[in-house]
Parts: C-alpha cells; sequence; structure tokens
C-alpha cells in the first residue's frame, strides 16, 4: 500500500514542523510504503493530493488541521476516481473533525489508528462552488472570528485562539444580509449575527451550534442566527452553552441537501478554518464520496 503523507510545517503555528519527526518514526517502525511532502503555500496541498490520485497512491494523509485537511480533500476529489482513503494527523490549531470524529489529537495516537487501520468509514463531503469541505462553512461572527485567529495570536495555539479572536470580532462586528434558497424551495432573507452550515461538528466540546450532526447522513446542517446586540447575545449566551439555542426565536435550523445563498453586504466566508470570498454561493453535498481511517 503505498501512502502519500501530506504536511502543512506550519499548521498548530509550527506544530506541523514539529511532529515531523515522530510522524516519520512511526510509519518507517510499521514497516509501510511512504513518502512525506511539505507544503510552502496556501493552496499546494490541493495540487499534491491531485498528484497522489493521479500516481494511484492508496492512502492520502493530511497533516495539519482543518485547514490542510480541507485542501487534501479538495485535491483528491479534482481527480478523477477512484478515490484513495482519506486519513488525518491532526496537528492544527482547532481540529474541529478530529475531535467530532475521536481522532487523537497528538501524533503518535493519530498515526497509530492510520497504521492499524482497525475502523473505516465512509464519508460525505460538501461542496461551496469549486471548493469542497468536511466540517463547516461560516458567513458573518463565524468568518470574522476565523479570519482575526489566522491574522493574530502567533504564540498561542487551541481552542483560546479562536475564543480570543471571537471576543475581538464582536467588538466591532456588522450583521450580514443574506438571500438563502433551500432545495425545498424555502426561501430565508434578512440581517444575520451568523450562518453556519455544518457537515460535521461546529464549534468546539463546550459550545454546539449543531448538536446532531452526521458526517455520513447526506444531508447538512443549517443554522442562523438573526442579529441581537451584545448585550442581548450575551443573556442569551447560556442557551448555547446548554445546547438550547434550538428554542431562541432568533435561531432557526433546517437539514438540507443543496442551498443557494446571496451575500449582500461582503464578500468573505470560511471553510474549514480557511477565509474564502465570493459573493454568490452554491452549496450541495457528495454523499458517501470518500472512505476515512480514524
Amino acid at each position: 500500500m503505498a501512502i502519500k503523507i501530506i504536511i502543512n510545517p506550519c499548521s498548530g503555528r509550527g506544530r506541523g514542523r514539529s511532529s515531523l519527526k515522530t510522524i516519520e518514526q512511526q510509519f518507517a517502525e510499521a514497516g509501510l510504503d511512504f513518502d512525506i511532502e511539505l507544503t510552502s503555500a496556501a493552496g499546494e496541498a490541493i495540487e499534491l493530493a491531485k498528484e497522489a490520485v493521479e500516481a494511484d497512491y492508496s492512502l492520502v494523509v493530511a497533516g495539519g488541521g482543518d485547514g490542510t485537511l480541507n485542501e487534501v480533500v479538495t485535491g483528491i476529489l479534482a481527480a478523477e476516481s477512484p478515490y484513495p482513503r482519506l486519513a488525518l494527523i491532526p496537528v492544527g490549531t482547532g481540529n474541529n473533525l478530529a475531535r467530532a470524529l475521536d481522532i487523537p489529537l497528538e501524533a503518535e495516537g493519530a498515526c497509530q489508528r492510520i497504521i492499524k487501520a482497525e475502523k473505516v468509514i465512509k464519508l460525505d463531503v460538501a461542496k461551496v462552488n469549486d471548493r469542497y469541505f468536511l466540517n463547516s462553512l461560516g458567513i458573518g461572527l463565524n468568518s470574522q472570528t476565523v479570519y482575526n485567529a489566522n491574522q493574530g495570536f502567533d504564540n498561542m495555539t487551541g481552542s483560546i485562539v479562536y475564543m480570543l479572536a471571537a471576543v475581538q470580532a464582536l467588538s466591532d462586528y456588522e450583521s450580514v444580509e443574506l438571500e438563502i434558497r433551500l432545495d425545498s424551495g424555502e426561501l430565508i432573507e434578512g440581517a444575520f449575527l451568523m450562518m453556519v452550515i455544518g457537515n460535521g461538528k461546529v464549534y468546539s466540546r463546550a459550545l454546539d451550534l449543531i448538536p446532531d450532526y452526521s458526517i455520513n447522513d447526506g444531508l447538512l446542517d443549517l443554522c442562523l442566527i438573526e442579529e441581537m446586540s451584545t448585550p442581548e447575545l450575551i443573556a442569551k449566551f447560556p442557551k448555547f452553552l446548554a445546547t438550547q439555542h434550538e428554542d431562541l426565536a432568533e435561531v432557526t435550523m433546517r437539514k438540507i441537501k443543496a442551498a443557494q445563498i446571496r451575500v449582500l453586504n461582503s464578500d468573505r466566508f470560511q471553510v474549514d478554518g480557511e477565509v474564502l470570498t465570493g459573493e454568490e454561493l452554491e452549496i450541495s453535498i457528495l454523499p458517501q464520496v470518500l472512505e476515512m481511517i480514524i
């Protein structure tokens, strides 16, 4: 079995690079046929993953965070099927998908999961325009938080980065104007604090915007939160912490297969922790298109 390991050395504020020796040692000691490539620029993992599919690698491993995994998946699906299996060594900052799938968050444990390959699942992949995502897409406060997290906090890692970035985003945030047409035909319009479309777990263990997510049910979860003042949000935040936000009048939840979205006063959105731009978004789901070792 030929294995391609694509590592973002800058992921997790350098955790990708510092984990390299451990990763090499684990796969070498297992006697596996593997090679490692390090990315040096944003988007490079897309091309490396596409080339790995075309070179008939049977397993492609992403070493990095949610953004690195996103690029690897995008590259795999840009090639012709059949697709190789996918795996993840989560050495990023947020590692939301790894948490959702209970993949060990330290390199050695994640490598052992991959080497043993005892559990393999079929995975839905969501698509927005020409990009794919495994975990979530966000517009509004969500995307501003990710933008802030990616721009600063160089000496920090983990969930604290996103907590501080969210506080920073709230200080000068303006609502986002959206027109959303769902596959059911329903039209939703208005000003929103944020919109999230989740395929996997959204946010941290302490804050589950989409508590009943499934990574392989062929559906996406839409969560819309209407605009509100900071005092209103603070007053209602306990509902979010208790996963009772669906009871709030300002929150709309839907199960969907597709959506068309127009962003009227911004061009920024995020997928899997990577900030992209676009004002018109076509969202869809590819049910169980990949196999992943977890």
